[in-house]
C-alpha cells in the first residue's frame, strides 16, 4: 500500500480491521534490504540519497517506505503477473483519463540467472512518489469527501484507454475465480459461484483491482489512487463492486442502501454487473479474511459476518 506516513492500521501490530484485512493479500515473504540488488540499491541512493532507512508498509510484505537526504519513495516488489508489461505506459494513460496516481521513479529488473534456468521471469522492483496526505476516519469531515472522490475517480478508470502493450495484461477478475474456487463450499458460497458462473460474462475495461478505502488519499482537494499492482483488465462493476461488498459488511463507506444506489448512478452500470461485481467482491472478501483468521482466531467473527453477506447476497436477484 502507498500511503503516508501518518494513515492508520496496516503498520502496526494489532489485529486488522475488516476493511484492512481486506485490503491485504497474503504474500510470500517480506522484503529483505539486504536482499535488494545492487542496481535497486544504487537506484534508491540516487533518489532518496545516502544513507536511507527503510519502513515496512502494510501487511504485504512487498511495500517498503524508503527516507534519505534527498527525499522519500515507495518501493514496491512487483507482483509476476505484471511481467514484461510496460507500467510506465499504463500509469501515463491512467493520468490521461484524469486519474490522480503517484508518479513512477524507477524500474528495476536484475536477473542472477537462477530465473532463466527455471523458465521464470526476473523479480522487478518499482519506485514510486511518496504522497502526503490523510485517509480519513470514517464519519469524519474527509470521509464523505473522500467517497465523492472515489466515484468520481471510477468514472474516471472507465475512460482508460491503453495502446497495444507489449506483455498480457493480467485480468484480475480470472486471478480471482481461481482463488476463490478453493473456498470451503459451505453455506452459500457454492450458490453464488455457480451462479456468477452462470451470468453472462460483461465488457471488459480497465480496472485498478484493489480499490478499497486503504488505498486511496486525500491530498488537499484531490483523491490520490494507491497501489497499481493489481490493474489489469476485468468486467464492468469489478472495482465497484468490491466496495459494495465492503459495503456489505459494514466497512468501506458505510452507505445506507438509498446512498449506496445514487453513488452508483453515476457510473451507469447494469443490475447484473453491480451484483457480479458485488458477488465476486464478497467472495474475494472472504478469501482474505479467511486467511487472517487462520492466524489470528479473533477475526472468526469478521469471516462470519462475511459468509452471512454471501448468503444473502445468493439469493438476491442479479
Amino acid at each position: 500500500m502507498l500511503t503516508s506516513a501518518t494513515a492508520p492500521a496496516r503498520t502496526g501490530g494489532t489485529a486488522p480491521s475488516p476493511a484492512a484485512c481486506a485490503a491485504a493479500p497474503a504474500s510470500p515473504a517480506a522484503l529483505g534490504i539486504g536482499e535488494l540488488p545492487p542496481s535497486v540499491r544504487d537506484g534508491v541512493r540516487l533518489l532518496c540519497g545516502d544513507p536511507w532507512q527503510a519502513t515496512p508498509v502494510g501487511r504485504s510484505g512487498a511495500t517498503l517506505l524508503l527516507s534519505g537526504t534527498r527525499g522519500r519513495c515507495i518501493l514496491k516488489l512487483l507482483p509476476a503477473d505484471l511481467a514484461g508489461v510496460d507500467i510506465a505506459v499504463v500509469l501515463q494513460c491512467v493520468r490521461a483519463a484524469g486519474v490522480a496516481a503517484p508518479a513512477l521513479l524507477g524500474l528495476w529488473q536484475e536477473s542472477s540467472g537462477a530465473e532463466a534456468a527455471a523458465g521464470t521471469a526476473a523479480p522487478r522492483w518499482a519506485a514510486f512518489e511518496f504522497v502526503a496526505g490523510q485517509v480519513p476516519r470514517p464519519g469524519s469531515a474527509g470521509w464523505s469527501q473522500l467517497w465523492s472522490g472515489a466515484g468520481h475517480t471510477l468514472q474516471q478508470l472507465a475512460r482508460v484507454e491503453l495502446p497495444a502493450l507489449p506483455g498480457v495484461l493480467p485480468r484480475p477478475a480470472e486471478t480471482w475465480r481461481h482463488r476463490v474456487a478453493t473456498l470451503d463450499a459451505s453455506g452459500g458460497v457454492a450458490a453464488l459461484r455457480a451462479r456468477l458462473d452462470e451470468t453472462p460474462p460483461s465488457p471488459l475495461r480497465f480496472a485498478h483491482g484493489d480499490f478499497a478505502p486503504q488505498n486511496m488519499l486525500l491530498a488537499g482537494p484531490r483523491l490520490v489512487l494507491l497501489d497499481w499492482e493489481a490493474f489489469g483488465h476485468a468486467p464492468a462493476g469489478f472495482d465497484a463492486g468490491w466496495v459494495c461488498a465492503l459495503n456489505a459488511i459494514g466497512a468501506g463507506p458505510q452507505f445506507a442502501p438509498r446512498q449506496l444506489e445514487a453513488w452508483l448512478a453515476p457510473l451507469e452500470l447494469s443490475p447484473a454487473e453491480v451484483w457480479s461485481g458485488t458477488g465476486m467482491g464478497l467472495l474475494r472478501l472472504l478469501w482474505r479474511a479467511s486467511g487472517w483468521a487462520r492466524r489470528d482466531a479473533a477475526l472468526q467473527p469478521v469471516v462470519d459476518r462475511v459468509a452471512l453477506a454471501i448468503a444473502r447476497h445468493a439469493v438476491v436477484a442479479a
